[in-house]
């Protein structure tokens, strides 16, 4: 519901949130909110051990850019890599994302956003599949 509801408030012309909004809309089909709800009152410094044991697999990346064609992907991927970073394109349906990384826990991935805003390129952290 909360997805739907952004859907219709978000402008038009902001590509970046239309962006953000799909992709959770996307990771929410067919989830059980009722679980939701409950892992959602852990505490962030402590959490439960599920998302504990995903975090160990390098479950966090920074996203950098989103293209409607995945040529505009690549090739900003291949410019990072050419400047020693670990890009990779994701594509879901027509949107393709340019990710950086990939770490073990939120708070290393906000690191190493931190240093590449340093670097002058913006993102923000995900979590991926």
């Amino acid at each position: 519901a909360s997805i739907a509801q952004a859907r219709t408030s978000a402008a038009a012309n902001d590509a970046e949130l239309r962006n953000q909004i799909e992709f959770y809309g996307r990771r929410c089909v067919g989830v059980d909110t009722t679980t939701l709800r409950a892992r959602a009152s852990t505490s962030p410094d402590r959490p439960d051990s599920s998302s504990a044991s995903r975090s160990a697999s390098g479950r966090f990346s920074v996203q950098v850019a989103a293209y409607g064609t995945r040529a505009d992907a690549e090739a900003l991927a291949a410019r990072l890599k050419r400047r020693g970073m670990l890009a990779r394109v994701v594509s879901a349906g027509a949107i393709h994302r340019v990710w950086i990384g990939s770490h073990a826990t939120r708070t290393e991935a906000t690191a190493a956003m931190q240093e590449l805003k340093r670097a002058r390129i913006e993102g923000f952290v995900v979590e991926t599949p």
